[in-house]
């Protein structure tokens, strides 16, 4: 139980950081401090998911959680990495 408490919790730091990445928008292609919020919250999200891998490793070695608690963490690195990308090249 404390186990699914703490990987919930950092899911949820994780979705922020990722959510906000996502929903911040530049005004064009010269608004750098938004590009900029944006590759920082996704770095940052993108970091937490991968904490989050890591916390889970032992439970689910442990049986005391099943093998599908990696599915958020690694969907939230995904849409990370897909957004720094998407910012970063410009699309």
């Amino acid at each position: 139980m404390i186990s699914a408490v703490i990987c919930t919790a950092v899911d949820l730091a994780a979705l922020f950081a990722v959510g906000s990445a996502v929903l911040i928008e530049p005004r064009g292609p010269w608004d750098g401090r938004a590009v900029a919020a944006i590759e920082v919250s996704a770095l940052t999200g993108g970091l937490v998911a991968v904490l989050g891998i890591v916390v889970r490793l032992l439970p689910v070695a442990r049986r005391w959680l099943r093998a599908w608690w990696f599915l958020p963490p690694v969907c939230l690195l995904l849409v990370a990495t897909l957004r720094f990308a998407s910012v970063s090249t410009g699309q």
